[in-house]
Formats: structure tokens, C-alpha cells, sequence
């Protein structure tokens, strides 16, 4: 009799446990608020618990905000893969609009991002030495910036369809080599790819040339002036575009413009989906591009 009572509590105790723990593909996702200066800012966490001993790489995402078919999660741009592989997955949030000043300069929101690493360092398993920058449109410019600033933060950005205003472009010198992949479209007229006035959600400023921005970060890895320069195959010959990678050499973190020839205000992605969208590439995927880049 008591056998079984004492069985009976430890199977009801095992069930509580079982219950209350996280399992391995249990997911921890909510909107996480916090205080930048005086104003209450937030973010969405999506992360699987696969050990919560061990710390894991996070993918902050700035999403081009209000702006044609970038404004919600893209279909390009939806890292699940990595998400349910146990990486921390966060969408930053600007509502109304990233804040940029009328030349560019995105101090309030890369204070933002600041208190965001800060956030998920205490309360998350944010690998501190593992933290991802992915921006598009609006947001590649904040990204960039706070790449240029807080080097020591970041291990990596991944900015698309985006530049530096000349201003930002100046000041920019990171601290130590952070990794740099830039996508951009060549026929892009919202973000000239050879730099010109952009048309950016909360920005129509100047923006500067996409190598350039290229060539600060590479001064920053120490890279040497060789670049090598490959074609990704020409999956779809029916899209009007292609896409060549040119990587510099000799680097102590990794440099890449990812061109899109022919290519509009729109990332890269692998779809059969008709019909086709002109200036958007079909021949790779942004999500996998930049995973692959960043090595995760």
C-alpha cells in the first residue's frame, strides 16, 4: 500500500516536471520590452531550448518598415531553419518607422539596438561573442551604423538594399573587423547601388555607393586589395538578373558584396511562384546567403 502511494506521487511529480520543463524543441517566444532613455521600446524573441546550459548565436532582424512587400516577415528573410536549430531569432521593432535625421544619422535607433544586446545578454542565451546584425531598406542603414559604432557588440551584419549616407559613411571606423555581407541591386532606384538619393521609409537623403560602405569595413578586417570575384549559377534565365559574389582577400573577418545585375529593390529568393516580379532575383536564397556567411 504505502509502495504504491509513494509510486503513485512520484509518477504525479514526474508528469508536474515533465509539464513545467522546457523540452528540446520547446519554444520561448514572446515581445520583450525595455527602456531606451525615457521611451519603452520592444522586440520579438522566437528560441528553442536545446540546452540551457549552452549559449547560443542570435539574428537580430530590422525589417524595412512600411515600405512595399518588405514590411512584414519576408518570405526571403525568415530564418526558421535556424530558429529551430536552437539559435535565438529576434525581430526589432520600430513602430511608425526606423528614425533617421535628415542626413542619415540613426543615433536613437542604434541606442536601441545597444539596450537590445544588452537585454538579451541577462535574460536570454545569447551568445555575447555570437550577436547578428540583418537589416533591409531603412533598416540595413541602422544596422550598418551600429555596426560602425558598437563593433564590439556585433560579430557579424548582413545589410540589404541599403547603403551609409555620406555623413555616417565618415565617421564610420569600427572598433575591431566585424563581418560585412551587403546585398544590393545594380538598377535599384530607391537605393542606388552607385550611391545617389535614396527612397527609403523615413529617408530620402543621399546615400553613398555601395562599394564604398564595402571598402570601410574592409580597412576595418585588414584586407588586403585583391578581391575574388564568382557567379552564382543562373537558376532562373526567365528573371532579367544574376547575381555575382565578390569577397575580399586577406581579411581578419569576412567582406562581401553580394550584386544583384539587373536587379530592383527586392532581396533574393528561390521561388517558382508566378508571376515573376521584375529587378527580383530568383536564382538564390537571402536567408541561406546570409546563414551560410555568417556560419551558422
Amino acid at each position: 500500500m504505502k509502495t504504491s502511494v509513494i509510486l503513485s506521487g512520484c509518477f504525479a511529480f514526474a508528469l508536474a516536471f515533465a509539464a513545467s520543463a522546457p523540452g528540446p524543441a520547446s519554444a520561448a517566444s514572446g515581445r520583450i520590452t525595455f527602456k531606451v532613455a525615457d521611451e519603452t521600446r520592444s522586440a520579438v524573441v522566437t528560441e528553442r531550448y536545446r540546452s540551457k546550459r549552452k549559449l547560443r548565436p542570435a539574428i537580430i532582424v530590422l525589417r524595412d518598415q512600411g515600405r512595399g512587400v518588405l514590411g512584414a516577415p519576408p518570405r526571403e528573410l525568415r530564418f526558421r531553419e535556424f530558429a529551430r536549430k536552437g539559435g535565438v531569432l529576434v525581430y526589432a521593432d520600430a513602430p511608425g518607422g526606423w528614425k533617421l535625421g535628415p542626413a542619415g544619422d540613426a543615433a536613437a535607433e542604434v541606442a536601441y539596438l545597444r539596450a537590445l544586446v544588452q537585454h538579451l545578454r541577462t535574460a536570454s542565451r545569447a551568445d555575447p561573442r555570437r550577436i547578428y546584425l540583418v537589416g533591409v531598406g531603412a533598416g540595413g542603414v541602422v544596422a550598418l551604423q551600429a555596426a560602425c559604432t558598437d563593433s564590439r557588440l556585433f560579430a557579424g551584419v548582413a545589410a540589404g538594399l541599403a547603403s551609409l549616407p555620406p555623413e555616417s559613411l565618415a565617421r564610420c571606423s569600427p572598433a575591431q573587423p566585424v563581418s560585412a555581407l551587403l546585398i544590393a541591386g545594380d538598377a535599384d532606384k530607391r537605393a542606388p547601388f552607385a550611391g545617389g538619393t535614396a527612397d527609403l521609409a523615413g529617408f530620402s537623403g543621399f546615400l553613398a555607393p555601395v562599394a564604398d560602405v564595402a571598402g570601410v569595413f574592409a580597412r576595418a578586417a585588414g584586407c588586403g586589395p585583391r578581391t575574388l570575384r564568382s557567379d552564382v549559377p543562373d537558376r532562373d534565365r526567365a528573371d532579367g538578373t544574376r547575381v555575382t559574389l565578390e569577397r575580399y582577400a586577406g581579411c581578419k573577418a569576412r567582406v562581401q558584396v553580394v550584386r544583384v545585375l539587373g536587379g530592383g529593390h527586392f532581396m533574393p529568393t528561390l521561388t517558382t511562384a508566378a508571376p515573376r516580379t521584375p529587378g527580383q532575383n530568383r536564382d538564390i536564397g537571402s536567408a541561406g546567403l546570409i546563414l551560410s556567411f555568417f556560419q551558422l
